[in-house]
C-alpha cells in the first residue's frame, strides 16, 4: 500500500493570533458519490507554525459557525483574505467568533 502524502496541520487555538497564508477551494466525494465544496483556510501563527480548518459551504450560515465567522469578520471575497490576520476569540462548536487583528 503506498504511503499517505500529507502532512497533519492543527485547528487553529482559540486565544491566538494567524495570519491567513490561502483560502483555498476544495470538493470532496462523500460516501454515496455526493459532492461537498469547502475552503480550505491556511494559517501561520507569529512563529511559523502551520495551523487550518475547513469552512463547509452551505446557502445559509449562522455567525458563530465556521464559515459564519469567517464571513462576518473577512467578508465572502476568498481572494481578499490572504496576508489578513485574525484571533481566534473563540473556537468551540457553535460558537466560534474571530477578530481582525492590527496589521504587523
Amino acid at each position: 500500500m503506498p504511503k499517505i502524502k500529507a502532512k497533519l496541520a492543527k485547528e487553529p487555538e482559540e486565544g491566538k493570533t494567524y495570519e491567513v497564508v490561502e483560502a483555498k477551494e476544495n470538493i470532496a466525494t462523500l460516501p454515496g458519490g455526493q459532492q461537498a465544496t469547502g475552503i480550505r483556510v491556511t494559517l501561520k501563527d507569529a512563529l511559523g507554525n502551520e495551523a487550518g480548518t475547513m469552512l463547509w459551504m452551505r446557502e445559509v450560515a449562522s455567525e458563530t459557525s465556521k464559515l459564519g465567522s469567517f464571513l462576518a469578520t473577512l467578508g465572502d471575497d476568498t481572494d481578499t483574505w490572504k496576508g489578513k490576520r485574525i484571533t481566534f476569540v473563540t473556537w468551540r462548536e457553535r460558537k466560534r467568533q474571530i477578530a481582525l487583528a492590527t496589521p504587523k
